[in-house]
């Protein structure tokens, strides 16, 4: 009995163990592959969240439901953010086994922010600029759960003038912004806002004068046209006037714009299809529940575009502009140190003249070291500081050939010097 009691023991302890081990190894693999799921945009019943959004705000003008998607960003695979087009209200959307829908804000006042660029950061909501019929908003603004309204964000070290923003993206903690700026020739201002300090750090200004087809469709004017967004991409929905369903992808690290071939063979997104990214993937999921996925580097580039070379390529860059003036800074600061040192020395020289000249009166006479101290103009220094500037002054005039000074000992006291003027 204690033989298979032990055996029976053994084998229980292995399959403990083998168990442990086989979810230590799956738990291994998904750490490692946590990339690829990282974000899967839930199935989204649009029919039920237009019903939902407009019993409670009841203007389907407001509402611009057809550009649901491009006005919808994830917090995460559950929750997501409406905030229609062209409007400062904003709807808290949750997917679970029902999808739950509330109004956190019901703003009378919109009509300037179409085209906004609706993100997310640290779990924070914002909105960057936007237009109008007459106007353009140009302000990032944040939503503020606790009180449920938006609040505008100082920007630091801001460019005076803004007329409008022309493009931006988030990278990490930054917004690569391209404003307009007003002036005779329309100058535009690129920089980056860091949005841990809410400060501007401009990169590059240039003026309209260096392109003569500088427009908007050059520029980069990506707002109000984002479907989904991951920390490496953007993906847009396309401009393109001959299909309404084609997407484009943005790199959001190096600022490039690229319409590759996978994306333009897509059907388009319903809710129940969407297409979105995660690490360097593409992923379209359709009508089916069927995702197909593709690496992105291994995708067919159609066209390209960089605009954050395009931007600085245009002008020479803020940093240039500091370093020459640290460097105008720096000449100026070392003229007036030469010219000092020049009036120094002159003075030096003149003074040197002078004493000379006194000294010649004493030649071939045997001067105290009191008496020299005194033609030399040295009395007034301290014991330690007069010795020093008496042996240097000594040295000086032995140097200059007119003059000698010799030092010989005290007949009376063979402690004490004095000096033969020679």
């Amino acid at each position: 009995m204690s033989i298979l009691f032990l055996a029976l023991k053994k084998l229980y302890l292995f399959l403990i163990s083998m168990k442990f081990k086989t979810i230590f190894l799956i738990a291994l693999i998904l750490f490692f592959n946590l990339p690829h799921f990282a974000f899967s945009p839930p199935i989204i019943d649009t029919n039920l969240i237009h019903k939902k959004c407009s019993q409670l705000l009841k203007d389907e003008n407001v509402l611009r439901f057809k550009e649901f998607f491009e006005s919808t960003v994830f917090l995460n695979d559950t929750v997501a953010y409406y905030n229609p087009n062209g409007s400062l209200h904003l709807f808290k959307i949750e997917f679970d086994t029902t999808t739950d829908i509330t109004l956190l804000r019901k703003s009378p006042h919109n009509g300037q922010n179409f085209n906004r660029h609706l993100f997310i950061y640290d779990e924070e909501l914002f909105s960057l600029g936007g237009t109008g019929l007459f106007s353009s908003a140009t302000a990032l603004i944040k939503f503020n759960f606790e009180k449920s309204q938006w609040y505008e964000l100082k920007i630091l070290n801001s460019p005076k003038g803004i007329r409008s923003i022309i493009s931006s993206w988030i990278y990490k903690n930054k917004i690569y912004i391209c404003y307009e700026t007003s002036g005779q020739n329309s100058n535009f201002s690129f920089g980056t806002i860091n949005l841990d300090n809410s400060e501007y750090e401009e990169l590059s200004k240039f003026s309209a004068e260096h392109s003569k087809i500088l427009s908007q469709d050059q520029l980069g004017f990506f707002q109000g046209r984002i479907i989904s967004t991951s920390e490496k991409y953007m993906i847009l929905k396309s401009r393109s006037s001959f299909s309404k369903c084609n997407y484009e992808i943005f790199d959001l690290k190096k600022g490039e714009f690229l319409e590759i071939s996978f994306l333009l063979d897509v059907d388009c997104i319903s809710g129940k299809s969407f297409v979105y990214t995660n690490d360097s993937s593409l992923f379209f999921r359709n009508e089916n529940g069927i995702t197909v996925s593709k690496k992105i580097k291994d995708c067919e580039i159609v066209r390209s575009k960089n605009f954050t070379n395009y931007y600085l390529a245009k002008s020479s860059p803020k940093i240039l502009a500091k370093n020459t003036h640290y460097i105008i800074l720096f000449i100026t600061v070392m003229s007036i140190l030469f010219f000092l040192s020049i009036k120094r020395k002159n003075k030096r020289k003149i003074n040197g003249n002078d004493i000379l000249n006194k000294i010649k009166k004493y030649k071939n006479q045997v001067l105290t070291r009191d008496e020299l101290d005194k033609i030399l103009e040295i009395n007034h220094l301290q014991p330690d500081s007069l010795k020093t500037k008496r042996s240097y002054l000594i040295n000086e005039i032995n140097s200059s050939d007119r003059i000698k000074i010799e030092r010989i000992r005290d007949k009376d006291d063979k402690r004490f010097y004095n000096y033969l003027i020679k």
